[in-house]
């Protein structure tokens, strides 16, 4: 495994729901990262769906707007550059768009695997959820991050819409459609 993830900048301990979507998918499968920053996380997912020969579409959303300090238009650059450096631009598909307009642009039922990881207030989780759970394939896994900790919003969110069928991962939750919701 390419560990050139670990130059990029940001939060990434879900590599365990990474991984194990990546060896459950079969050729054809469809993945979307909700929220991805400087681009760590998506990094070593599309390291993974490289190596492993699978034919996996990952589509990477984000606005890529100002964060705190970040001149407006260079967290995407520097995104865009991270995927060249490590050479990982043919497995990442950037959508720069909200996450509430991105999910219009998927079928029903399309998706094996939608990490939520954008906007952690509680309104904004909640939305996500509800928007992009009935993207999930049957078998698909819906999960997200930030759980535990300073987030409750997120929490709250996950709590309220996914209920007692939601599994945790260290700081992550999850849930495979087809499970009560």
């Amino acid at each position: 495994m390419n560990e050139g993830y670990k130059s990029i900048q940001g939060w990434f301990d879900f590599q365990d729901i990474y991984q194990q979507a990546v060896e459950e998918a079969v050729d054809g499968a469809h993945f979307v990262e909700v929220g991805t920053f400087k681009g760590r996380s998506a990094a070593f997912m599309a390291a993974l769906i490289r190596d492993s020969g699978k034919r996996i579409q990952f589509d990477c959303v984000d606005t890529w707007k100002d964060v705190k300090g970040t001149p407006r238009g260079e967290l995407f650059q520097v995104f865009r550059q991270d995927m060249e450096r490590l050479q990982l631009t043919n497995y990442v598909n950037a959508v720069v768009a909200p996450s509430l307009a991105a999910v219009n642009a998927h079928l029903d039922r399309s998706l094996d695997l939608v990490f939520i990881d954008g906007d952690h207030s509680y309104g904004a989780v909640k939305a996500d959820i509800e928007a992009w759970w009935p993207k999930v394939k049957f078998g698909g896994v819906l999960a997200g991050h930030d759980y535990r900790g300073k987030f409750a919003g997120v929490r709250k969110a996950v709590n309220e819409v996914l209920g007692k069928a939601v599994q945790r991962r260290k700081n992550s939750w999850w849930i495979r459609c087809g499970r009560a919701a």
